[in-house]
């Protein structure tokens, strides 16, 4: 297997902005020819995350392209983890109101937005889930200040959110190219993505994402439904 955390992308694209305060960028390596990583870098003023339920359509589970049609959403990724019940585990919410409780689980971290930014601390670091304009809890955290902490082997499809030095906000999907989290970890890390903090999402057969702009439109399906999905309007 080809070592992708020490490979180089095979293009060299620069950033495409296929919308004011969204960028994009795909990368490849040598693994297949459809083996990717797709890779969005948002401003949150312009682009607040949002959550959006399953529960919303009136189930318990639906496909990501599913949910952001519903919502109108022109990007989407999976959500994170859940029970057989499709009842989310770890912290989930919006403006204040959240919908599922925090966790203390030590290796898992919170992905939130407070006064405009984002930030992934643990559970015992976050601040009030009032105060929260966006909270959601996964793991393992990827990066914590620019540094890759232990982690488990195990290879999968992986969906990721990152935050830069200076703030933007990274959406990070494979497409065809399952990685262990140590891998991805140093992806992100790396130039392009250049990511100074980041978390892991629910992965495998959930990873999916949606993506619908004039200049750019994508539908990575998969073979699960989940709960809930991450969206920007």
């Amino acid at each position: 297997f080809v070592n992708i955390a020490h490979a180089a992308p095979l293009n060299d694209q620069a950033w495409q902005a296929i919308a004011p305060g969204i960028d994009y960028q795909v990368l490849s390596y040598m693994l297949t020819p459809w083996s990717r990583i797709h890779v969005f870098r948002l401003h949150l003023k312009q682009h607040p995350l949002k959550l959006v339920r399953a529960k919303a359509l009136g189930r318990d589970q639906a496909f990501v392209k599913e949910l952001a049609q519903y919502a109108q959403a022109r990007l989407a990724i999976n959500g994170w983890f859940f029970d057989q019940a499709f009842r989310p585990l770890g912290l989930r919410g919006a403006q204040g109101q959240p919908y599922s409780a925090l966790r203390s689980i030590s290796w898992w971290g919170v992905f939130y937005v407070r006064h405009g930014r984002a930030a992934i601390k643990r559970a015992r670091d976050v601040p009030s889930v009032d105060s929260m304009q966006f909270g959601v809890q996964s793991g393992p955290r990827l990066l914590v200040a620019g540094n890759i902490p232990l982690l488990k082997p195990g290879r999968d499809e992986r969906t990721a959110l990152g935050i830069t030095q200076t703030g933007e906000v990274l959406w990070v999907v494979t497409e065809n190219m399952p990685l262990t989290t140590t891998e991805l970890a140093e992806i992100m890390k790396a130039p392009p993505i250049s990511a100074w903090d980041a978390l892991n999402l629910d992965g495998g057969s959930s990873t999916q994402l949606y993506a619908n702009f004039t200049t750019l439109k994508l539908d990575k399906h998969n073979a699960a439904m989940v709960a809930d999905a991450v969206i920007v309007a």
